[in-house]
C-alpha cells in the first residue's frame, strides 16, 4: 500500500478514527478511575561487621565480611517468618504471602545496603510495612548469626519516606494506551471498509470492471445527473457541465468510425444514477450543434422526461406501439428546432412486452431514417428487462455510473445483462463526480479532463457574451462540418411526413400484414424517387 493509499483510506475514515480514539481515551480514563491507587515507600537496611569483644574490626575486614553476607541475607527479608513477625509487630490482617507480595528486596552490587520497597493502599500503610520488614529481617538475621554476639548484623540504615503520590494507577500511561489502542482500532474499520467498499467513485474503478470504456465524466451539477424536475429546458449548468457534455457528444463520433451509433440507449444499472437527465442533456447538446435528434422516454414505468421538459405527457411511445397515436403526433417540439421528443405516454400494464416487440423495432428502424440521432432513456437494467430488450433493438446502450453510489458488482451485472442479449456497450458516463479538491484528495486522481485550471466566473462570463455576438461551437453539425441547406432541409422534412404517416398507419392497425413488409415498402418507394437521392445526399453530410 503507497502512502497515497493511505493517506486516502485516512481522510476517507477520519471521523470512525477520530471517534474510536475518543472511544478508547474515555474507556482507558474510566479503567483508571475504578483502578485503587497504590503507594510505595522505600527503607534501607545496613549490613555490617563487628568483632567477638562488640568493638569494631578494622575497616576493610568488617566491609569485606558484610559485602560477602549481602546477598545471603536478602532471602531473609521475603520470607514467611519475616512476614508473620511484620504482621504481628503492625497488627495486620493480611496473610503473609500476601505481605511478600508486596515488597520487594533489591540490593545494589558491591555494596552493603539492602533496599526493601513495600505497597500499601495509604502512604502511611506503605511506610509502616517498609520499617516493620527491616526490623523483623533484622532479628530473624541475629537470631541465625548466632545471637547478639553475631559478627555480622543487620540494622536500619533509613526510615521509610512517607510517599505524597500513588505508584499506581498513571494516568498518562493509562491515557496513552487508550489512545492507542482507539487507534489500532479505528484504523482496523477503514482498512476493513476500505477492501469491502467496492462503490465506484473514479474512472480508475470503472476500468476494474468489465465496462472499461469510459465515454465521459460528468460533475456534480443540481441541474446535470439527476432523475428529477430541475433539468428543465432552458436552464443552464455549469460551465465545466457544459464543457463534459460537449466531450460527451464529441466521443460519441468515435466509438465506430465505420458504423456510428443513431439509436442510443442511455440506461443504469440502478434507479437514482441520474440516467434520465444526461438522456436530457445529452440530447440537447447534440442537438445544439445542428444535429436532428429525437429524445424518447421508454421509461414506461417510472418516466420523467416529459414532465421534466414541461411537455404532454398523456401522448407518447406506448399510444404508437398499441396503434391508439399516430407517429407524427407523438413527436413533440421544443425550443431547440433540432431538438424532438416523444414521452412515454400512457404507463402500459405490460411495458416489457411493448418494449420489446417487432413494432418496437420497426419504429426504431423509422426513426433511424428520419433523425439523425435517436436518443432513448431505458428503465434501469438490474430492476427488469426492459432497458436490456431496448439496446438490444438499438445500436447500443450508454451505461450512466453515479459516483459513490454505483457498487461494482452491480455495474458488472448490468454489463453481462447486456451481453446475454447480444446488445452492443458503447461505454458509461461517470455521473456526478465531484470534482472539489478534497473529495479528489479523498478518492485520488478520476481522470476528469476537468476546466478547474483557473477558470474563474469572470471568464465564464467571457465566454456566455462572445457566445451571444457570434455563433457558438455547439453551431456546427455533430457529425459533419457542412450546415444543412434550407433545400434539403425543405426536401427531409416533405419525406419525413410521407413516411411518418405511411408508417404510423402500418402501426397503428392491427397487425394483419407484417409491419416490416409495410415499412420496407415504404423504404422502397421514397427510394426510386430522385428526389430522395439528393435528400439522402443531404443526410449523408450532416451524418
Amino acid at each position: 500500500m503507497s502512502p497515497s493509499d493511505f493517506a486516502k483510506i485516512t481522510l476517507r475514515n477520519i471521523l470512525t478514527i477520530v471517534l474510536s480514539v475518543l472511544i478508547g481515551t474515555a474507556g482507558a480514563y474510566g479503567i483508571y478511575l475504578l483502578q485503587k491507587p497504590t503507594y510505595v515507600a522505600d527503607a534501607t537496611a545496613y549490613v555490617t561487621a563487628i568483632n567477638m569483644e562488640g568493638g569494631t574490626d578494622s575497616t576493610y575486614t568488617g566491609t569485606l565480611l558484610a559485602k560477602q553476607k549481602v546477598r545471603s541475607f536478602i532471602p531473609v527479608f521475603t520470607s514467611r517468618t519475616t512476614a508473620e513477625r511484620a504482621i504481628r509487630d503492625l497488627g495486620l490482617r493480611s496473610r503473609p504471602d500476601e505481605v511478600v507480595q508486596r515488597i520487594a528486596v533489591t540490593a545494589p552490587t558491591d555494596s552493603v545496603a539492602i533496599n526493601v520497597r513495600a505497597e500499601g493502599g495509604t502512604p502511611e500503610s506503605a511506610r509502616a510495612l517498609a520499617d516493620a520488614i527491616v526490623s523483623a529481617a533484622s532479628i530473624e538475621i541475629e537470631q541465625l548469626e548466632g545471637g547478639p554476639t553475631a559478627g555480622v548484623r543487620v540494622v536500619p540504615m533509613a526510615s521509610a519516606a512517607l510517599p505524597t503520590s500513588p505508584a499506581s494507577p498513571i494516568l498518562s500511561r493509562f491515557l496513552l494506551m487508550g489512545f492507542l489502542a482507539g487507534l489500532i482500532i479505528g484504523y482496523t474499520i477503514a482498512f476493513v471498509r476500505f477492501r469491502m467498499d467496492t462503490r465506484i467513485r473514479t474512472v480508475v474503478d470503472i476500468e476494474d470492471t468489465q465496462a472499461s470504456v469510459v465515454l465521459g465524466t460528468l460533475p456534480a451539477d443540481k441541474l446535470v445527473g439527476r432523475d428529477s424536475k430541475e433539468a428543465k429546458e432552458g436552464e443552464k449548468s455549469s460551465f465545466m457541465s457544459r464543457e463534459a457534455l460537449r466531450k460527451l457528444r464529441t466521443n460519441l463520433r468515435f466509438v465506430s468510425i465505420d458504423n456510428p451509433p443513431r439509436a442510443i440507449v442511455i440506461t443504469s444499472s440502478q434507479p437514482k444514477d441520474g440516467k434520465s437527465t444526461v438522456a436530457v442533456r445529452l440530447a440537447q447538446v447534440i442537438a445544439a450543434s445542428g444535429t436532428e435528434v429525437l429524445l424518447v422516454d421508454a421509461d414506461l414505468r417510472r418516466p420523467t422526461i416529459a414532465s421534466s421538459l414541461g411537455l404532454d405527457e398523456t401522448v407518447g411511445l406506448s399510444g404508437i406501439l398499441t396503434g391508439d397515436v399516430f407517429l407524427d403526433e407523438a413527436v413533440q417540439s421544443t425550443s431547440d428546432k433540432h431538438l424532438h421528443v416523444v414521452a412515454a405516454g400512457q404507463i402500459p400494464p405490460n411495458p416489457s412486452e411493448l418494449l420489446g416487440s417487432q413494432r418496437m423495432r420497426d419504429l426504431l428502424a423509422v426513426l433511424k431514417d428520419d433523425y439523425q440521432y435517436v436518443i432513448i432513456d431505458a428503465p434501469p437494467l438490474l430492476q427488469v428487462t426492459d432497458g436490456a430488450l431496448l439496446a438490444a433493438s438499438a445500436d447500443g446502450a450508454i451505461v450512466v455510473v453515479r459516483s459513490g453510489n454505483t457498487r461494482k458488482s452491480e455495474l458488472d451485472a448490468a454489463v453481462r445483462h447486456l451481453e446475454s442479449v447480444g446488445a452492443p456497450i458503447l461505454g458509461t458516463v461517470l455521473n456526478q463526480v465531484n470534482t472539489k479538491r478534497m473529495a479528489k484528495i479523498l478518492n485520488g486522481s478520476d481522470h476528469y479532463y476537468g476546466y478547474g485550471y483557473g477558470y474563474s466566473s469572470r471568464y465564464e462570463s467571457v465566454v456566455s457574451t462572445s457566445e451571444a455576438k457570434q455563433p457558438a461551437v455547439e453551431d456546427v453539425p455533430f457529425m459533419s462540418t457542412e450546415v444543412p441547406t434550407e433545400a434539403a432541409e425543405d426536401k427531409r422534412e416533405r419525406r419525413s411526413r410521407q413516411a411518418n404517416s405511411s408508417v404510423t398507419n402500418t402501426i397503428s392497425r392491427p397487425l394483419k400484414r407484417s409491419p416490416v413488409v409495410s415499412t420496407n415498402k415504404v423504404i422502397a418507394e421514397f427510394s426510386d424517387s430522385p428526389e430522395v437521392d439528393v435528400d439522402r445526399e443531404a443526410s449523408h453530410g450532416r451524418d
